[in-house]
């Protein structure tokens, strides 16, 4: 692996049309990003996975609408290493059902690089594989009918509305008109998870942001995203992070600190030139 950067709403961000000499996967988590090349083109929105392999010429920049918010890997790999999104020859886009997951492994995966303690660099590429892996399977799968994909969409919308709220899969069965069961089996299989996981997931998300950029305190926070019984809301952090919220707090805090002391009396580093 060569690099992970993290762009964040960098004005009038562009990329000039030229040869990427690394594979590269971007997941764009919040805004659109434009990408061009000599045989076509593609708009790229929150949640989108492209990938990007090397040789490719291609230019990428901000849209008429705004900045843009995404993580990208560079990368190169074995020729032993099989994979059908890695036998492409230009960029593929793939929309994808499980942003909070692969958000959450990116930030994971540019976290441990940006930290670089021991055997930082097995960690780097065992997330790499799974996002690989796991991008290859959803950019493989057969889609499904349009009907259970506007189901899927209605159930996801109101998760994402009401994730801080209980939400039980009787209300979700209600909302599609179909019975718990089926609900269920619908969601895992265009989701890949229960729709009680999926929502933790978010508040998760959610709780990462509010700790890394906010002096809320746990507690709060907790119970801001619906965790009334503050242990259950430290279990559930420690097992999407490995980290209790305090340690995870400061964690944020330190690497921040750090990133500032080496930017100091230097160009802002937002600004260099990315992919």
């Amino acid at each position: 692996m060569k690099s992970v950067n993290f762009d964040d709403h960098i004005p009038h961000w562009h990329n000039r049309m030229k040869q990427v000499q690394s594979n590269v996967l971007i997941l764009v988590t919040e805004g659109k990003v434009q990408y061009r090349w000599p045989t076509g083109s593609r708009m790229a929105r929150q949640g989108d996975l492209v990938y990007i392999p090397a040789g490719t010429i291609r230019e990428a920049r901000n849209t008429e609408e705004g900045t843009h918010q995404k993580y990208t890997v560079l990368f190169t790999y074995s020729p032993d290493l099989f994979l059908p999104l890695l036998q492409v020859n230009e960029p593929v886009g793939i929309p994808t059902r499980r942003f909070s997951y692969y958000k959450d492994r990116m930030e994971s995966l540019y976290r441990h690089t940006q930290e670089s303690k021991e055997f930082y660099s097995v960690i780097q590429a065992g997330i790499l594989l799974e996002l690989l892996g796991t991008a290859c399977r959803d950019w493989t799968a057969p889609r499904l009918p349009l009907s259970k994909e506007a189901r899927v969409d209605k159930i996801e919308k109101h998760l994402l509305a009401h994730y801080r709220k209980t939400v039980r899969l009787e209300e979700l069965a209600s909302l599609i008109g179909r019975s718990p069961n089926y609900t269920l089996t619908l969601f895992k299989q265009a989701v890949g998870q229960s729709p009680l996981a999926y929502q933790h997931r978010l508040r998760m998300a959610s709780a990462m942001d509010l700790l890394r950029s906010t002096p809320l305190s746990v507690t709060y926070i907790a119970e801001h995203l619906g965790y009334y019984d503050t242990s259950s809301f430290y279990k559930m952090f420690h097992k999407f992070t490995g980290l209790s919220p305090t340690a995870y707090a400061e964690r944020e805090r330190g690497l921040q600190d750090a990133q500032n002391v080496e930017s100091s009396g230097a160009a802002d580093p937002r600004q260099l030139s990315r992919l």
